[in-house]
């Protein structure tokens, strides 16, 4: 009976597990916060590292839904009941992984709420953070791949922030050593690479590309980064071939790809195509994050019909205002030269 018992809790934490890695991929973030915040309350006396969890998970959530000042109320709070500390300590380290991940979800409210103008500045506590981590891993060699994974999720962190305030050269400074961490893993160069691109330097990406491309197995991913590269020379007509034969290897690619064929058509003046592409992808894809980028791309669209709409109204009325003047001058020339005024 016991077995039996044991078995079915199994089925119902797996269950439970599988709803919740549903929720974080399909970025259903308010269905997170809602199902996180309902356990964390009606969890009575949740031991601390419970607690961490469902508070990591809240504030994933509240970072992604834009609610800072919850998300700081809800950290005071935590820190008063369970003394979860959102600074980072040389004894974090020995407590837990999830009270790291915690540390560093409470950084990025702390930035994202910050008045300081300078990057630099507000960038210190992931500094720090990163510091900590580095010596870490020099101790804990039996947990050396969680933390340097963990290193990956603070550095993608720190790059993302730094694109933000336009420091590229910051950029590719972080993600050097980024790469330098695992040199034969294809997702970082490939990452790598994109940063490149993004930063302008076609030709060094143009190099850095010939040297990774035998390393890509998969079809889609060559045939995606192969685009970008294309598209970044000007190539547009040759990317987004390369885009369409990628989403034909990979359907979950398609939300993606759709944005970038229709970047490409949108910079071709190809406005209809561009938008009856990502309408139609709009309305078939299921994950809600992925439509983010699709509405903002499909509201350029009709930014730009509006323009060009505009543009032509202008246009229009213009040229008959000229045809209006150009009449006026031709009567006002065919008058004789000695017309005097009517006389009443």
């Amino acid at each position: 009976m016991s077995n039996f018992t044991s078995s079915t809790a199994d089925k119902k934490d797996q269950k439970e597990e599988q709803s919740w890695k549903a929720l974080l991929r399909n970025g259903s973030w308010k269905d997170l916060y809602d199902k996180a915040e309902e356990c964390f309350i009606s969890g009575n006396h949740l031991d601390a590292d419970n607690a961490c969890f469902f508070a990591c998970l809240m504030l994933a959530s509240l970072l992604k839904l834009g609610k800072l000042e919850l998300a700081r109320k809800w950290l005071n709070s935590w820190k008063e009941q369970y003394g979860l500390e959102d600074v980072p300590t040389a004894t974090l380290f020995l407590v837990s992984p999830l009270r790291t991940q915690y540390c560093l979800l409470a950084i990025e409210v702390a930035f994202r709420l910050s008045s300081e103008t300078d990057v630099n500045c507000r960038l210190q506590p992931y500094f720090r953070l990163r510091r900590l981590i580095e010596e870490n891993i020099q101790i804990e060699d039996s947990r050396c791949n969680m933390w340097l994974l963990f290193l990956d999720t603070l550095d993608s962190c720190i790059v993302s922030h730094l694109l933000e305030a336009n420091r590229l050269q910051a950029v590719l400074e972080v993600a050097k050593n980024y790469l330098k961490r695992n040199v034969q893993d294809v997702s970082r160069q490939l990452a790598f690479f994109r940063l490149l691109l993004y930063s302008g330097d076609t030709e060094q990406a143009s190099l850095f590309w010939n040297t990774i491309e035998p390393r890509v197995k998969e079809d889609s991913e060559r045939h995606l980064h192969r685009g970008l590269l294309y598209a970044s020379q000007g190539h547009l007509e040759d990317a987004i071939d390369e885009w369409e034969a990628a989403a034909l290897f990979d359907q979950s690619y398609e939300t993606i790809l759709t944005n970038n064929i229709a970047v490409g058509y949108l910079l071709q003046g190809r406005i209809f195509e561009a938008m009856e592409r990502m309408e139609h992808i709009f309305h078939k894809s299921p994950i809600p994050a992925l439509k983010e980028d699709l509405v903002k791309h499909i509201c350029i669209c009709y930014d730009m019909l509006l323009a060009n709409a505009q543009e032509r109204k202008s246009s229009i009325q213009h040229a008959l205002s000229n045809e209006a003047l150009d009449s006026f001058h031709f009567k006002i020339t065919q008058r004789p030269l000695n017309h005097e005024p009517r006389k009443e």
